[in-house]
Parts: C-alpha cells; sequence; structure tokens
C-alpha cells in the first residue's frame, strides 16, 4: 500500500497539538494570561482587562477543542487500522492451525504406514526373507 505524501508528513494540527501539550506551553500561558493583568498598571480597566481576557480564553478553548477532536479522529483511524491488522493475524492463525492438523493427520498417517512396512518387514526376517 502507498501512502500519500500527506500521510507521511505532520500537519499543522499535528504540530501544534504536540506543541501545545507540552510544560513550556504551560508556562509560556501562565505568564501571558497573568501578563494581561499587568495592563492595568498602564491605565487599562479592569472591565477590559477581563473582557480580552475571557476572549482570549474562549477562542483558545474553541481552538483547543478542534486539536483534541482532530487527535481522537486520527486516534480513532488508527485503532481501525490496527483492529483490521489483528483480524487478518486472526485468520492467518487459523488457517495455520487448520493446515497444522492437516499435515498432524498425514504425519499420522505415514507413521501408521511405517508400522505396517516395519512389521512386514519383521514378518519377512522371521520367514528368512530377508
Amino acid at each position: 500500500m502507498v501512502k500519500n505524501k500527506k500521510q507521511n508528513q505532520p500537519d499543522v494540527a499535528d504540530r501544534l497539538t504536540e506543541a501545545i501539550g507540552t510544560q513550556r506551553s504551560l508556562v509560556v500561558h501562565t505568564f501571558v494570561f497573568a501578563g494581561i493583568f499587568l495592563l492595568y498598571f498602564f491605565g487599562v480597566s479592569i472591565d477590559h482587562i477581563l473582557l480580552l481576557l475571557t476572549t482570549c480564553l474562549s477562542i483558545e478553548a474553541i481552538y483547543l477543542a478542534i486539536f483534541i477532536q482532530i487527535t481522537v479522529n486520527k486516534t480513532t483511524q488508527s485503532l481501525e487500522q490496527v483492529e483490521d491488522d489483528i483480524d487478518d493475524i486472526q485468520e492467518d492463525v487459523q488457517e495455520d492451525d487448520l493446515h497444522d492438523r492437516e499435515l498432524s493427520k498425514t504425519l499420522k498417517n505415514i507413521e501408521k504406514q511405517l508400522n505396517s512396512v516395519q512389521k512386514d518387514l519383521a514378518v519377512l526376517k522371521d520367514k528368512g526373507l530377508l
């Protein structure tokens, strides 16, 4: 199966999801949101600061929810592929088991025939024909 170029390269959402899920991102967010309150010392009213903070948090929450859903979708696709692989492996194991049972029966038949030939040889030796 040939993978297309898009599957081989992480897209923007993957890179952002990986970047956001780090301790560095946590520290940056903490400083940014705490820094917004510093606007008070530059003459911005607390009402405007809270409006700005609420707006930023709401927008960020929307994007985070989108990134989470993208990750869930990709994980689901990956799990479906793994499930298909497991099904294929189970079919192969069942086929191998059937083949092993048939091989075992064949070997038992060969063993019976070999025992029969050995008995015939013993009889021929006893009669002095060999």
